[in-house]
C-alpha cells in the first residue's frame, strides 16, 4: 500500500499505475470528489481489475452521474461504488 496524494507527498498515481497493471488482482480507491473518468477506473475496467472505490455524496460536489453510470452499467460485483455523506445528510453510506 502507498498513499498518492499528488503534490502533497510529491507521488503521482502514473508513476506506479503502468509499471502494477500486470501484477494487480484489485483497487481500492478513494476520491473525494470525482469529477471525471479518471485513468485509474479505465485502466481497471480495460485489464478486468477489481475496483472498490470511495466517493462523496454531498450537496456542493457530488460525484458525477457519468461515473455512476460506468459503475451501474458494468452490472457486476467487480466493481464497487461506495458513497459517503456528510453526518447531517439523510444519505450516508450508500452503496452502488
Amino acid at each position: 500500500m502507498k498513499l498518492i496524494a499528488g503534490g502533497l507527498n510529491g507521488h503521482y498515481l502514473q508513476e506506479i499505475q503502468g509499471l502494477s497493471i500486470g501484477k494487480t488482482e484489485s483497487v481500492k480507491a478513494a476520491v473525494a470528489y470525482a469529477s471525471s473518468d479518471p485513468i485509474l477506473f479505465q485502466n481497471c475496467w480495460a485489464h478486468k481489475i477489481k475496483l472498490t472505490f470511495w466517493g462523496r455524496y454531498d450537496r456542493g460536489v457530488p460525484v458525477t452521474t457519468t461515473i455512476l453510470e460506468k459503475f451501474l452499467s458494468r452490472k457486476s460485483p467487480n466493481y464497487v461504488c461506495k458513497l459517503e455523506g456528510d453526518l447531517g445528510d439523510l444519505v450516508s453510506g450508500l452503496d452502488i
